[in-house]
């Protein structure tokens, strides 16, 4: 069996994890290193922080979520055509009897 190394706590998502007898015991959840001091923590979160911000400032308002919107129109299109053809074969049936008669 393979050495796995000293078992850490992150300190930020209190994950534990071994370090594979690497260096520096780095988070593989949140890539805290697992020796940071308090401070280094706050440092860390704050700069992920202030990134997911700056990506969520990037995207315009009308093209959020352009694929998933398409394709709820998509499939909204295909059940209302469905119902459409449904309708269409229960009038020529109707039809049909009527002519019988």
């Amino acid at each position: 069996m393979p050495e796995l190394g000293k078992k850490h706590e992150c300190p930020n998502c209190g994950v534990k994890f071994y370090d594979l007898g690497k260096p520096e015991p780095i988070c593989p959840r949140c890539g805290v290193n697992a020796t940071d001091t308090e401070e280094e923590v706050e440092a860390f979160r704050a700069k992920v922080e202030a990134a997911a911000a700056e990506d969520a400032d990037e995207v315009p308002e009308d093209e959020e979520l352009p694929a998933a919107a398409a394709a709820v129109d998509a499939e909204a299109d295909a059940e209302a055509e469905i119902e459409d053809l449904d309708d269409d074969d229960e009038e020529e049936e109707e039809d049909e009897e009527e002519d019988e008669d």
